[in-house]
């Protein structure tokens, strides 16, 4: 990989597709995989892992789920395999119940073991579905079948959110790979003339595919990776908004936005960032939520702001000098907005802005008027001091410090 990588020279994104479990007694399995993911991770040569699983011949339908389109199996193969398929093919091929974000559960072993981007697969059909990875912390989404449905699907999303895609996993797709991969129902219901907008096939959205409110971030031009290099350089110029009301429980800092997230309008918008998953599942949200919205945040008690507003590619670009400033007008904004609890992302940058050198995660002292402050850990996923379940961890006491209820479970 090493070799791929130098040869491109960063021309385009070098991906590995990793197998998570075969589904079959004595193949592939999760704990062996991972050991895998780890490997590939310490190389340092991928930009994404995308996650699939069900390889084997002895399990089919473990990856494609919903109908086992036996009768079809059959057809492919010459007599007498073809009698014996047609025969026995329910009780040799397996069904599995098809939903939304089928390979999930799974995943989320890799997700919280890794730092490298995850590519989600298996039942992403629609917005929903893009917009529950993302919340779940993993930086892409990958289609199948419903592409073969519908090429221009992710173009139509795009258009209009609500839009429902046509597959419907009858699987007969599936036997087709022995004389052109295609969708058979295609050739009785075509699915409709495409649309004349640039084709997007993948999702690293900071909003799925669609753009940000007025007043902040930037329009897109639909990459598959989100933004281009010049619209990342360009937003930093922006200046992300607070998101902010009298009387919080909980103001969360940042440190400041970096180029995604500018460009985003969003907070914590980068693919890879696990503050979202984190607030999800401490308790502090009752759903899984996306960057884009932030703004329905304030109603439940939490907000945003950040220490420096300067937008820049890593926070190491900012100066100690900065870092000070920032911290005298949090001091400010605080005192005119009195949250319950300030909660500052990044206990070195805390450090340094606020003149305590030995402070770590947990509750600081002194308090800003009647605010208490707090410093948890970086959510980046940069940061390997924490895993997404240790950070969820830390969100966690913060969450019961602040008097807030467990909003999973309420």
């Amino acid at each position: 990989m090493r070799a791929v990588r130098d040869e491109l020279r960063g021309a385009v994104a070098v991906t590995a597709k990793l197998n998570m479990t075969d589904g079959v007694r004595g193949g592939l399995g999760v704990e062996e995989s991972l050991r895998v993911a780890r490997w590939l991770e310490e190389d340092g040569g991928l930009d994404a892992i995308e996650l699939t699983a069900g390889s084997s011949l002895l399990n089919p339908m473990y990856l494609f789920r919903g109908d086992a389109p036996v009768k079809e199996f059959a057809a492919t193969f010459r007599q007498p395999a073809r009698f014996v398929v047609g025969r026995l093919g329910k009780r040799l091929i397996r069904e599995y119940p098809y939903q939304d974000g089928y390979l999930l559960e799974k995943a989320r072993r890799f997700r919280d073991a890794l730092r490298t981007p995850l590519v989600l697969l298996g039942g992403i059909t629609d917005r929903a579905s893009m917009d529950l990875a993302m919340a779940e912390g993993f930086a892409f989404v990958a289609m199948g079948r419903a592409l073969l449905r519908e090429p221009d699907l992710p173009n139509r999303i795009k258009a209009d959110p609500a839009t429902p895609s046509l597959c419907v996993h009858r699987n007969r797709c599936m036997p087709t790979i022995y004389g052109g991969t295609h969708c058979v129902f295609n050739d009785i219901i075509p699915a409709h003339p495409p649309l004349s907008v640039p084709a997007v096939t993948r999702s690293s959205g900071h909003n799925g595919l669609i753009t940000r409110r007025q007043g902040g971030g930037m329009a897109r031009t639909g990459t598959a990776r989100g933004f281009t290099r010049e619209e990342l350089e360009s937003a930093r110029d922006v200046l992300l908004p607070d998101v902010i009301a009298d009387d919080l429980a909980v103001l969360f800092c940042g440190i400041n936005p970096g180029l995604y997230s500018a460009a985003a309008g969003h907070h914590f918008a980068r693919p890879g960032n696990r503050f979202w998953p984190a607030l999800h599942r401490s308790g502090f949200i009752p759903r899984p939520m996306i960057p884009a919205q932030d703004g329905e945040l304030p109603a439940l008690g939490l907000g945003f702001t950040n220490l420096a507003p300067r937008t820049t590619a890593r926070a190491a670009e900012l100066t100690a000098a900065e870092l000070r400033e920032g911290a005298e007008e949090l001091h400010r904004k605080v005192r005119a907005h009195r949250p319950r609890w300030l909660a500052v992302l990044g206990v070195t940058a805390y450090r340094t802005a606020f003149g305590a050198p030995r402070a770590a995660v947990g509750p600081q002292e002194p308090s800003i008027g009647e605010t208490r402050a707090w410093v948890l850990p970086s959510p980046s996923g940069l940061n390997a001091h924490f895993t997404l379940p240790a950070l969820t961890e830390q969100f966690t006491r913060l969450r019961v410090a602040a008097g807030l209820p467990d909003r999973l479970t309420t």
